[in-house]
C-alpha cells in the first residue's frame, strides 16, 4: 500500500507535490483556529452570562439593604407613632423606592433573568410594596 503512495508520489511534478504539502498544513491549522475561536466565542458567551448576574446580585443586595433599613424603621414606627419616626420613615422608603426602579430600569435589558420563575416570583413581591406600606400606616395599625 505504502509503495503505490510512494509510487504515486513520484511520478507528480514538484509543482504538484508542493501544492500537497503546502494544503495539508493549511487544512490541520484551519482546524485549529475554527476550534480556538468557538472556544473563545463559548467563553466570551460565559462571561456575557457572568456580567448580567453580578449585575444583578448587585442591584438585588443594593435594593435588599435599603428594604432592611425600612424593615427596621417601620419597626420603630409602629412602636413609637412619633412625627419624627414617621419622616424618617418616608425619607428611607424614597431611599427604597429609589433603588427599586434603579434594581427595574437594569433588569429590562436582562433577558436571560426575566424569564426565570424565581425572578417573576420576586417582581410580584416587589409589587406588593405599595399595600403593605399602606397597611402599616393605616389608622387600624395605631
Amino acid at each position: 500500500m505504502t509503495d503505490k503512495i510512494i509510487e504515486y508520489l513520484e511520478k507528480l511534478k514538484i509543482r504538484t507535490k508542493l501544492q500537497i504539502f503546502l494544503i495539508i498544513p493549511a487544512i490541520a491549522l484551519s482546524f485549529f483556529v475554527v476550534t480556538a475561536t468557538s472556544l473563545k466565542w463559548e467563553q466570551f458567551q460565559d462571561a456575557k452570562k457572568s456580567n448580567s448576574f453580578i449585575h444583578f446580585f448587585s442591584g438585588i443586595s443594593d435594593l435588599l439593604y435599603e428594604l432592611q433599613k425600612e424593615r427596621g424603621l417601620t419597626t420603630g414606627h409602629v412602636i413609637s407613632d412619633t412625627k419624627n419616626e414617621q419622616a424618617v420613615l418616608e425619607t428611607q422608603r424614597k431611599l427604597t423606592d429609589d433603588k427599586l426602579l434603579v434594581f427595574m430600569d437594569e433588569m429590562k435589558d436582562q433577558s436571560n433573568l426575566n424569564s426565570s420563575q424565581g425572578f417573576l416570583r420576586l417582581l410580584g413581591k416587589l409589587e406588593t410594596l405599595s399595600t403593605l406600606r399602606a397597611a402599616i400606616d393605616s389608622p387600624a395599625n395605631k
